[in-house]
């Protein structure tokens, strides 16, 4: 029991530092993202390809054309999903040290526990069907606005990344699975407290 004390308190300390360390990411992107979007996005300077990762779209442009797009859209969009993707994790690891906080206590099958893993189970669903429509809506907005920009008749290069990724499932579903095992030990634990 001991060990597991010991090992739920580091745990906990790990997981205490990563939620400020995101705290502190999230500050420093704030206060970038605000100086970017008061100076505005220089476009002016050098040749450019234009890489956009977060939603696997890269396209090659000429740098007069490049100069005329308005990306202040796809920039707060962008801003706007990295922050939600800080604060679920923030949320994450909050609900992890509410599991941590009985087994600091030496009581792995407290009431609160199978509850709080369910709901790990069903926040990895969620935060995987909205990366996956957040992914879908930040391609559209950019192929549209490149649409948009881009005069008749002139071609360009675009070429889009496509890939399935299933492991929020997989997460969900052994956090589904460990949430009944700890009930089940959490109805034993009952049932042994009332023969005491």
């Amino acid at each position: 029991m001991e060990k597991l004390k010991k090992t739920a308190r580091g745990l906990d300390v790990f997981f205490k530092i990563l939620f400020w360390v995101l705290a502190a990411a999230a500050a420093a992107m704030l206060i970038f993202d605000i100086v970017v979007l008061i100076r505005g996005l220089d476009f002016t300077d050098g040749s450019w390809r234009a890489f956009v990762g977060v939603y696997g779209v890269s396209f090659d442009l000429p740098q007069n054309i490049m100069e005329k797009i308005d990306f202040s859209r796809v920039f707060v969009y962008g801003m706007l999903l990295y922050f939600a993707l800080l604060a679920g994790l923030m949320y994450g690891i909050y609900v992890i040290r509410r599991i941590l906080k009985p087994m600091k206590e030496g009581q792995p099958f407290a009431s609160s526990v199978s509850g709080d893993i369910r709901r790990l189970g069903w926040f990895s669903l969620i935060c995987g069907a909205v990366r996956v429509i957040a992914e879908f809506a930040g391609k559209h907005m950019l192929k549209s606005l490149m649409h948009a920009a881009i005069p008749d008749g002139m071609s360009f290069n675009m070429t889009e990344a496509h890939h399935i990724d299933g492991t929020f499932f997989i997460i969900a579903a052994f956090l589904f699975l460990f949430s009944y095992i700890f009930r089940y030990g959490e109805e034993l634990q009952a049932l042994s407290d009332e023969t005491l």
